[in-house]
């Protein structure tokens, strides 16, 4: 039986997919997105590092919806070339992707996707504050101090923002993992940071939940 995903996805060339997906992301981010032309897939990442995001590989569903962010998946189309697509909200039996039709969202079913998928998805986030890639127990400094600000803002921590990552920041952290679905190690790491940043009303982040509120074209 025909998967009419397939038909949708042969619309486009392969690089034209992944031109439409990549300006939706950085209309998302609300980047500009002329000019961005049909890249590879290399070359969109490398174009998403060079407006200041950062990518997160992804290996499920369920964790793109716990980071709450745009994530790029790999689809292999009807013609075998694989193309990229954004994915734009998911709940517990839809996917809303854009990048598949110009100036469409279309929704289909996960079970559809994953049957499509050809790889890991990548979740694009930007790390405003420009934290490390890991502050854990033992460090000390602005970023520190910028995680038990947050913390604490957040109820999590209690104690004084001094900037050393002593037991009660640790224990604050994982706290805070628990309290988001992450795993509880005690360290800040880019999950942590993202869903630092999405906890917080000072960072805009275009969210799965309120993605997709255009008109869907279902499958």
């Amino acid at each position: 039986m025909d998967d009419p995903l397939d038909n949708l996805l042969s619309l486009a060339e392969a690089r034209e997919s992944n031109g439409l997906a990549l300006a939706a992301l950085l209309d998302a981010w609300r980047m500009p997105s002329e000019e961005t032309g049909n890249p590879s897939f290399a070359q969109l990442l490398a174009i998403l590092e060079e407006r200041g995001l950062a990518v997160l590989r992804s290996d499920s569903l369920d964790q793109i919806e716990r980071l709450d962010l745009p994530a790029l998946v790999q689809v292999r189309g009807g013609d075998g070339e694989p193309r990229v697509v954004l994915i734009r909200h998911v709940s517990d039996s839809d996917v809303l992707l854009e990048g598949v039709i110009p100036g469409q969202v279309v929704r289909t079913s996960r079970e559809t996707l994953e049957g499509r998928r050809t790889g890991a998805a990548y979740v694009a986030w930007r790390n405003y504050e420009g934290l490390p890639p890991l502050v854990r127990a033992g460090q000390s400094g602005d970023a520190v101090s910028f995680v038990q600000r947050c913390l604490a803002q957040l109820g999590y921590y209690a104690g004084d923002v001094h900037g050393s990552f002593d037991d009660a920041t640790e224990r604050a952290v994982v706290a805070f993992q628990r309290g988001v679905g992450l795993i509880p190690d005690g360290a800040v790491g880019p999950l942590t940071q993202v869903r630092l940043y999405h906890a917080l009303p000072d960072y805009r982040m275009p969210l799965l939940a309120l993605g997709g509120s255009a008109q869907a074209s279902a499958l």
